[in-house]
């Protein structure tokens, strides 16, 4: 499944009692400890065992939440009791699950992967003395979540936000729902001022909210003449949108883009 990857974790503490986990530069999860608890954001791809990754820094009862369904982002469930996901991407997790080289690993593994609990907007994760409000924010998947930490001021985006959204693979919402459901989740700026995304081994400025909008914007009214093509998967394309951020606020990368399908923007 990743060959020629060189698969390993190396975790930095970006803040006392929050940490970034990263999966050999495929994905990342995210460690926030509070003070009775502690909260895995995300399980990575699962190549190696996270379980013995995360108590490095903590042995503190865990809640595992998944942003959503995809492989990279929930695959070493498997380590873990149980594991929160919006039951709207459960049947798309499920699927992944059922893939015969998935399953190879899990029976070489002697491993199984918990059922999914289900996790809403509204619901409220306490650490003791940190907290993790849950906003439902799909476009990339129709489960996509997004986690608030008020007391740290970070918006944790999964997939959701970030420099490189894709929307042209099969589950994704049109650009035109994507952009409604992104505009409804913008009071989120006042509460946060950092953005960790599961692509991202650091902070975002909360303003990539703006760019993204501002992208998808441009998308829905037309003005893709400089749009190219691009091979995302094999033998599979899609419309690659580029937008800039600006320099004067800390990201982790300038050059970003938005992945679509053309017959996925209305007209």
């Amino acid at each position: 499944m990743f060959e020629n990857v060189e698969l390993k974790y190396e975790t930095t503490a970006l803040r006392p009692g929050l940490f970034c986990i990263n999966d050999s530069g495929m994905s990342m999860a995210f460690l926030l400890v509070g003070e009775e608890k502690a909260c895995l954001i995300d399980t990575a791809n699962g190549m190696n065992n996270l379980l013995e990754e995360v108590r490095k820094y903590t042995d503190k009862p865990l809640v595992v939440v998944n942003t959503h369904g995809h492989p990279d982002h929930f695959f070493g469930n498997p380590y873990f009791d149980h594991a929160y996901m919006n039951a709207k991407d459960w049947g798309m997790a499920r699927a992944f699950m059922r893939m015969p080289e998935v399953q190879e690993i899990l029976t070489q593994r002697e491993g199984a992967f918990p059922e999914f609990r289900d996790i809403q907007e509204g619901d409220v994760i306490d650490l003791g003395g940190k907290t993790l409000e849950v906003f439902a924010l799909p476009g990339h998947t129709p489960g996509s979540i997004v986690l608030l930490c008020p007391e740290e001021r970070i918006l944790f985006t999964g997939d959701s936000i970030n420099h490189h959204l894709w929307l042209q693979i099969d589950g994704c919402l049109t650009v035109e729902e994507t952009l409604a459901e992104l505009e409804k989740k913008m009071f989120l700026k006042a509460r946060a001022d950092f953005i960790l995304h599961g692509h991202g081994t650091g902070f975002d400025d909360i303003h990539l909210m703006d760019h993204l909008v501002r992208a998808l914007k441009e998308i829905v009214a037309g003005e893709t003449s400089e749009d190219q093509l691009r091979e995302f998967n094999k033998d599979a394309w899609s419309m690659r949108h580029e937008f800039k951020v600006d320099t004067e606020r800390q990201y982790n990368c300038i050059d970003s883009m938005i992945l679509y399908q053309k017959d996925r923007v209305r007209k």
